[in-house]
Order: structure tokens, then sequence, then C-alpha cells
């Protein structure tokens, strides 16, 4: 959730963007609807590996701002790996083996 005073810049649009490690992941645009206002900016990512992350939302200061140390947030992200593989490895039918659940 994002709050902003935009004082003279209604009807404006900003771009909110999305780092991880100092690189762009996504970047959406939010236009400004009122002078004091308050969106919620959603991003779906599809992370490439396992671990624990530190993400961080942003916003470009406005030309004559006078606090822009509140224009961005970090955040932890941790992702873990969920996917169950199966393994099938019966060449002949067998009683009682079917497969062979192996998780990766």
């Amino acid at each position: 959730m994002s709050r902003y005073r935009p004082g003279d810049i209604s009807g404006e649009h900003i771009p909110v963007v999305l780092k991880r490690a100092g690189r762009v992941v996504a970047t959406k645009t939010v236009q400004i609807t009122a002078d004091v206002f308050e969106q919620q900016v959603q991003f779906e990512i599809e992370p490439e590996e396992v671990g624990e992350f530190t993400y961080t939302v942003s916003v470009a200061p406005h030309l004559g701002e006078a606090l822009t140390e509140n224009n961005q947030a970090d955040f932890p992200l941790s992702v873990a790996r969920d996917k169950i593989r199966v393994l099938s490895r019966s060449v002949a039918v067998q009683p009682g083996i079917i497969a062979s659940c192996v998780r990766v």
C-alpha cells in the first residue's frame, strides 16, 4: 500500500518500480487521481531461484518534493521450491510397484 500526496500533479502518471539487487524486475504505471492518493499495486513475478531475497519498491521523486526518503520501501521474500517430480522406473508390471517418487 502506498500513500502519495501529489500537490498539483493530480492526473499525472507515475511509474512504480520493483527491484531485486538493484535490477528492475517489474514496473507498473499508476495515475494520480486526488490530492491525497493511496493505491495498492500488485506485481506478479516468477523467481528464478530458491532462497531469501530483498526486494525494493519505489517511485521517482517529483520536482519540488520536500521529503524523498519515503519514496521506497524494502521487503523480504522467501522463495521455496515445492514441485514434486515423479520418476517412473518400472519396466515390467510388478505387483505393488508402479512408480518411485523423488522430491527434487
